[in-house]
This record gives C-alpha cells, structure tokens and sequence, in this order.
C-alpha cells in the first residue's frame, strides 16, 4: 500500500509541474488530510475519502482506503 501511495503521491507532483509548465509550485499544493471538507455534489460529506490532492493548475486526487479517483481538466487560455 505505501508503494502505491508513494507512485501517487510522484505522479500528482509530476503532473503538476507538467501542467504548470514547470513553474513553482505554491505551498498549498499537495495532500491534505479530509476533515470534512471534501463533498458530494449535494453537499454530502465523503467520509471514504481520506486524503485530498489539489493543483489549481487541472489536477483532484482522491485517496480511499480502496483506491484512489482522479479529475483532471485543462485551463482556458
């Protein structure tokens, strides 16, 4: 499980830099530990989900305990 965390967790840093065409990253980038700000949307909480990942730049990772979703999106220039 941690080698999965730990391919994840590269995987995301690298996006993010790809993504932002290898400007710095801000220091609010990265996994956060949900505490209930993570929700459906009907504004449910998502207790499933762990840990968040957010880059602004186009990148959501969402761990689980049985996995982990991801969203991704381009920014219109």
């Amino acid at each position: 499980m941690k080698k999965v965390i730990t391919i994840i967790v590269f995987t995301a840093m690298a996006w993010s830099l790809v993504a932002r065409d290898f400007s710095p990253l801000p220091p609010s980038v990265g996994f956060t530990e949900n505490k209930g700000q993570v929700r459906d949307q009907n504004a449910n909480p998502r207790p499933d989900i762990s840990h968040l990942f957010f880059d602004p730049a186009g990148l959501k990772v969402h761990l689980r305990k049985t996995g982990f979703s991801y969203e991704s999106w381009k920014l219109l220039n």
